[in-house]
């Protein structure tokens, strides 16, 4: 009876730690919608650097309830980052480079140097190096945070967006954000094969 317990309690504490919007998805026709953690992270961290009106009531909730981290390292070196070129696509973009939420762990591809060749300093190993650091803080920020007891407690919200989300043209995946800029960010990915993603903002 003991291992049994001890059993649930790690499923329980797996499905607590996860990606709380790992789980959402669907099919319609041979584009799939879903949500991901990862995305909203880096989502977050961009809408953190705007002293812009927040346009929606959402976003506005989720900027107040993490205002204190407005000085947290991930969200200096986004806006860095976005000083040098980044705009809300290539975050989308290095978001599909992530391991699930909460581990974001940063894949190497030569994709990835294509997004570190756009930064300014000449040296492609450093430019490299600091998508790792810039990485490594996005995780730090999702934990300090408690981002994903923010996500869990919005699951009604993004399940009635995947629902209502429509397949986007000839796009292969259409990720779900209510903390993106409203409107359609596309980029593509070719590995491991070619997909067009379209980024729908609420």
């Amino acid at each position: 009876m003991t291992t049994l317990r001890v059993v649930v309690l790690l499923v329980a504490a797996a499905k607590a730690t996860g990606d709380p919007l790992a789980g959402l998805g669907r099919v319609a026709g041979q584009t799939r919608i879903e949500a991901s953690g990862a995305l909203e992270t880096l989502m977050l961290l961009a809408d953190l650097t705007s002293s812009d009106p927040a346009p929606t009531e959402f976003q506005a909730q989720a900027r107040a309830r993490f205002a204190l981290r407005a000085n947290h390292p991930a969200v200096r070196e986004t806006a860095a980052l976005m000083a040098r070129g980044f705009g809300y696509a290539e975050l989308a973009r290095f978001s599909t480079f992530l391991s699930q939420a909460p581990y974001l762990v940063l894949s190497d591809s030569e994709e990835l140097n294509e997004l570190a060749d756009m930064l300014p300093r000449a040296n492609a190993g450093f430019n490299l190096d600091r998508l790792h650091g810039y990485a490594k803080l996005v995780r730090e920020f999702y934990w300090d945070a408690k981002l994903g007891q923010f996500l869990r407690g919005a699951l009604p919200s993004y399940q009635r967006a995947v629902r209502r989300a429509s397949p986007a043209g000839s796009a292969s995946k259409v990720l779900v954000s209510l903390l993106a800029p409203a409107g359609r960010i596309e980029f593509e990915r070719r590995t491991p094969r070619p997909v067009t993603y379209v980024v729908l903002g609420d």
